[in-house]
């Protein structure tokens, strides 16, 4: 009798954990039918041993307890998923001042995130003069013809040298997202992310300078990745200001959508989906799946972090690989070099995610994830773009990069006014080539 019902509550916890699997649906189909099969199989053979009075107690008990463990797992995936999908974007304004003092005489950028500096302007009550550009503004500021500078808090960092700043009255304004294609399958159809990787720690601000600035444009019927990479300092004409000329890292200050509209025009292609990521979630990321293994040309001291890289293979941690892929002036081709270490991080990442050992630690990804990420790829296609991760696991990938590349050059941009400053002038051959491998891997 014991027997029977501890079989009966196998193919209950059995029931339970396959509804699961077909709810959640991220295991490729072959995988799916595999363990669907054994559950199955396992329960026959128990009922056909019960016949002849033999006993699997010990390891039916085991059983149940791995089922349990997977559902509890599944479970936790469902519910980070609905997290990650769910995330706001925000962009934070403050008043910006060099020493505390009352408050008349208040700056504001002319067309910075406008809408939300004037709310914030309604609600303070501040009168305020409009500038053109961003250095006459804050030149008003150090030399006291200004009380404060109203604006977003990232604002400074279009300053060459930005000076120590007291930020009062932070206040955030959650922003609408933009939708992701919702009518591809992510398992059959090629599709495109843009990978945005912001300067900074802690909070993912909306509008932030992008650091990293890559395509991965995937085809999972020919099981190939591709990476294009673009220098942050690239001249590109900006989407969202008609055109106006600038770096492609200082259109992340007006948003994510001004910078993938600004790259669709640059490359010719539309991006289905965007995931933004900050210092904090290369960093998790890369401890919680327990560090990479990257390769370095030279031997070098990072700067300004001083870690230290020797020549050669060799395992390192997320602050390391942090530091490896944002560093610079150990090369003589400084910000060329640095678009290559990025894509050999990222690279080094997505193959030990292929690794098995690693679904043990999927969940806590995951929780990285949906706190420390912005995107804008439904659940549905999550789960789609999990289920090809799962299967790359069996199957053979092939991951390519490119970068684009051009001169060094000083001009004038949008975002900054009338002073020169460093940028990459693009190769149009450079350009054309990327966008005909990216077709290729497309078709």
């Amino acid at each position: 009798m014991k027997r029977n019902y501890l079989y009966t509550l196998y193919l209950l916890v059995a029931i339970v954990l396959v509804i699961s699997l077909f709810v959640i649906d991220v295991l490729p189909f072959k995988t799916l039918m595999i363990v669907v099969s054994f559950i199955i199989g396992y329960y026959i053979i128990l009922l056909v041993l019960m016949r002849f009075k033999i006993k699997l107690k010990l390891l039916t008990l085991l059983l149940m307890g791995v089922y349990i463990f997977v559902e509890v797992q599944i479970f936790t995936i469902g519910k980070n998923l609905l997290m990650l999908n769910k995330q706001n974007s925000f962009v934070e304004v403050a008043t910006i001042t060099n020493k505390e003092t009352s408050i008349e005489k208040v700056g504001i950028l002319n067309d910075y995130h406008q809408d939300y500096v004037v709310e914030y302007l309604k609600e303070y009550r501040y009168e305020y003069m409009v500038y053109q550009d961003v250095l006459t503004l804050f030149h008003d500021l150090d030399k006291q013809k200004l009380d404060a500078v109203v604006a977003t808090s990232n604002i400074t960092s279009l300053l060459e040298e930005p000076k120590e700043y007291l930020y009062q009255n932070p206040k955030t304004y959650k922003i609408v997202k933009s939708g992701g294609n919702t009518s591809i399958d992510l398992t059959k159809d090629t599709f495109h992310i843009y990978v945005s990787g912001n300067d900074h720690y802690g909070r993912l601000l909306s509008n932030a300078r992008s650091d990293v600035n890559m395509v991965v444009t995937v085809n999972p019927v020919k099981r190939e990745v591709l990476m294009t990479s673009i220098p942050r300092d690239y001249y590109v004409p900006l989407a969202c200001k008609e055109g106006a000329m600038d770096k492609l890292t200082h259109s992340g200050i007006y948003g994510i959508d001004c910078t993938i509209d600004t790259v669709e025009h640059l490359l010719d292609i539309e991006i289905d989906y965007y995931a933004r990521v900050d210092f904090s979630t290369l960093e998790h990321i890369v401890d919680t799946i327990g560090g990479i293994q990257i390769y370095s040309d030279i031997a070098f001291t990072s700067y300004p972090d001083k870690v230290k890289f020797e020549q050669g293979l060799q395992i390192v941690d997320g602050k390391k690989a942090l530091a490896f892929a944002r560093e610079r002036k150990a090369y003589v081709d400084g910000d060329g070099m640095r678009v290559v270490n990025q894509q050999a991080v990222l690279r080094a990442i997505i193959e030990k995610l292929r690794n098995p050992l690693v679904f043990f630690q999927f969940n806590r990804i995951l929780d990285i994830v949906s706190l420390e990420m912005d995107t804008n790829m439904p659940t549905n296609k999550m789960t789609q773009a999990i289920k090809l991760g799962f299967s790359s696991m069996l199957d053979k990938w092939h991951i390519d990069t490119q970068s684009l590349y051009g001169s060094d050059a000083r001009g004038k941009t949008y975002s900054i006014g009338n002073q020169e400053v460093y940028i990459m002038k693009p190769d149009k051959t450079s350009i054309e080539q990327a966008k005909m491998k990216i077709k290729e891997i497309s078709r």
